[in-house]
């Protein structure tokens, strides 16, 4: 019995000490990739941005590659190769020249680089759909004793969408503001700036998503193939004693379905950094042998005055 007993014993002291000892975990880095960065539209010069992996563990700036060869070509027909400019030294980018690519037409970016697998990706432009009506109402201005002044009004905006297919949407919002001094009875304006417009994540569901870096992102399943009016309630504060909002800037992108998904999930991503309980979101992207997105986008743009 003494003896099992004294077993025991040296069993549990044996794994304690086993426990105690350093383990040696190796984890293999994957192999860096290429990514790649474009969303591009009629009637503009390409232009692509080409970069490499990096840890989620690397504060560095963007490794951004200088010596890669970026190829374009419109379905299987060479267009050009792009020519790297690098007008700022953090933000270098491959260009086209003489060329702008056209809508309802399948692009394909192939781009090599020394020491990485070669990648490519294909997308096209969308059909450009028009904003056919702007309205603002339920206009209302709210002043607190610090002379800030909150403007809360919504705004509606109308379009149709095409039938029989399935079109998704980015619709930005910029309000222009004046900055202005009072010289006696005078009141004398100076510049303008435009901000983008932010929506909370209340107005989120299957269809529609507030975007983080402003406006939101949405798709046509619920109203395919109508005539959509849709609107949104939007707030901001300015300074009273010496800003005043000039026109509200609408910009409704049609954009490929490429776009739609990698900004939805880089919008996902944004808005949980590190939450604990949250589920993780994988980046899509449509690059072949990397990372990132290549794709395309049409603008519609008008604007409408804020206030009296």
């Amino acid at each position: 019995m003494n003896r099992i007993f004294t077993f025991f014993l040296l069993t549990l002291f044996s794994l304690a000490l086993a426990c105690e000892r350093p383990i040696d975990l190796v984890i293999e880095e994957p192999a860096p990739q290429l990514v790649v960065i474009s969303n591009f539209t009629a009637d503009r010069n390409m232009q692509v941005r080409v970069s490499k992996t990096q840890s989620v563990l690397d504060t560095d700036p963007t490794p951004y590659i200088l010596d890669a060869d970026v190829r374009l070509f419109k379905e299987e027909e060479f267009i050009q190769r792009l020519l790297l400019v690098s007008e700022k030294e953090n933000d270098p980018f491959y260009v086209t020249q003489g060329f702008k690519p056209e809508v309802e037409v399948p692009y394909t970016i192939k781009v090599d680089a020394p020491g990485f697998d070669p990648i490519e990706a294909m997308s096209k432009i969308p059909t450009k759909i028009d904003i056919q009506s702007l309205k603002v109402s339920d206009y209302l201005i709210e002043k607190n004793p610090e002379e800030e002044a909150q403007y809360r009004f919504s705004v509606t905006i109308g379009f149709t969408d095409p039938q029989e297919e399935n079109n998704y949407y980015h619709l930005n919002l910029y309000q222009q503001v004046y900055k202005f001094m009072l010289d006696g009875q005078d009141t004398i304006f100076g510049k303008s700036e435009f901000f983008p417009i932010q929506f909370s994540q209340i107005i989120d569901n299957n269809f529609i998503l507030a975007y983080f870096d402003g406006g939101v992102l949405f798709e046509d399943a619920p109203f395919d193939g109508n005539i959509v009016a849709y609107t949104f309630p939007i707030t901001f504060n300015l300074d009273a004693r010496q800003e005043v909002p000039g026109k509200l800037l609408v910009e409704l992108r049609s954009v490929s379905e490429e776009y739609y998904l990698y900004q939805r999930s880089l919008s996902q991503q944004q808005e949980n950094p590190g939450a604990p309980f949250a589920e993780p979101v994988v980046l899509y992207n449509n690059i072949v042998n990397g990372q990132g997105i290549f794709a395309g986008y049409s603008t519609s743009l008008d604007s409408i005055r804020v206030g009296r």
